[in-house]
């Protein structure tokens, strides 16, 4: 007879990935890292590190798939619910100041602050007042030429104002809950 430990050994061989992949979907952060730890150490047994990573990166697309889905879905009965209501201002003026796309850029990786920037000027008040650091481009609403400039522009500019360093401290914080 074996002992329970060697019984949830082999149930964790057989069902690990499973579980990767399930509580991927629901908090893919530390979830993932977790796994990859384990999965580096054999703890999954025949299942490599890549197996491990391709299915906890596979549930948490799933995942956010899936809650965007039920969002788009079930949008005029979540629009009721007091939670949105609270949150949709702030929700509305992150899009409005940062884009769309920077806002899914800054979900997967903590710490990014992204921002979209089509003239110089952008680029120096995201750096100056936002502490950006990423800068991402639209290849429709740029040419070449001013992309470089809004590239140096951003490089050069750097957070200068110690008013705006209550703000990042605050994202900061929201970042870590």
């Amino acid at each position: 007879m074996e002992n329970p430990l060697q019984q949830i050994q082999l149930i964790i061989d057989a069902y690990g990935i499973y579980a990767v992949f399930g509580l991927c979907m629901v908090e893919g952060d530390v979830t993932l890292l977790l796994a990859g730890a384990m999965a580096n150490s054999g703890f999954f047994g025949q299942f490599s590190f890549f197996r491990v990573l391709l299915a906890g990166i596979l549930g948490g697309v799933i995942g956010d798939t899936i809650g965007y889905l039920i969002g788009r879905v079930f949008a005029k009965t979540i629009k009721g619910f007091k939670w949105y209501q609270r949150s949709q201002p702030r929700i509305e003026r992150l899009v409005e100041n940062f884009g769309g796309y920077a806002l899914v850029i800054s979900k997967y990786i903590y710490g990014i602050r992204a921002a979209m920037c089509t003239d110089e000027t952008l680029a120096r008040y995201s750096r100056e007042h936002n502490a950006a650091n990423v800068l991402t481009l639209g290849a429709t609403l740029v040419d070449v030429d001013a992309a470089k400039a809004i590239v140096l522009r951003f490089l050069e500019s750097s957070m200068r104002e110690p008013r705006y360093a209550a703000r990042i401290d605050k994202i900061t914080r929201l970042e870590r809950r």
